[in-house]
């Protein structure tokens, strides 16, 4: 028997959906904390990377908890457990990919300005540089020399 499972859930048996709850729990907790830490005005290197490697740690933990949900999930319902599982640690993934860019950010600012914060409301809309650069083909419009009866050919 394992005996931190048991602590952890009261059950006997392992109790897989109770752990699953648990670590959902913490997941969520860990992306709100990542959220909170991403809306604030300014914000440092130290406390973004803290929240990133804590919100990491617990999609992995989620992760390794539903492969063993999985091998318990009966298959007639193996298909749905899965897509909401799929679902759930997709939003919890956004948070983490939108922290992501703004370290990515924020080490590029502190790297140019010698800057070790961040404004977190600007690393929202960061950009990548080809995206920045790219040019649309010129399209040539007709000009309209501003006689009515003419509007009708125009249009």
């Amino acid at each position: 028997m394992n005996y931190s499972l048991h602590w952890i859930t009261g059950t006997q048996d392992g109790g897989t959906p109770q752990i699953r709850s648990s670590s959902h729990g913490w997941l969520t907790r860990a992306s709100r904390a990542l959220d909170e830490v991403t809306q604030k005005q300014e914000v440092t290197v130290v406390e973004l990377k803290h929240a990133i490697d804590e919100i990491s740690s617990r999609l992995q933990n989620v992760d390794d908890i539903q492969s063993q949900t999985e091998v318990d999930t009966d298959e007639s319902t193996l298909k749905e457990a899965i897509d909401e599982a799929f679902r759930y640690r997709q939003r919890q993934l956004e948070i983490k990919i939108k922290a992501d860019i703004s370290l990515q950010q924020l080490v590029d600012t502190k790297e140019d300005r010698g800057s070790d914060t961040i404004n977190t409301h600007n690393a929202s809309n960061h950009r990548p540089n080809f995206l920045c650069n790219a040019r649309l083909p010129k399209l040539e419009l007709p000009n309209f020399g501003g006689d009515y009866l003419e509007f009708r050919v125009f249009v």
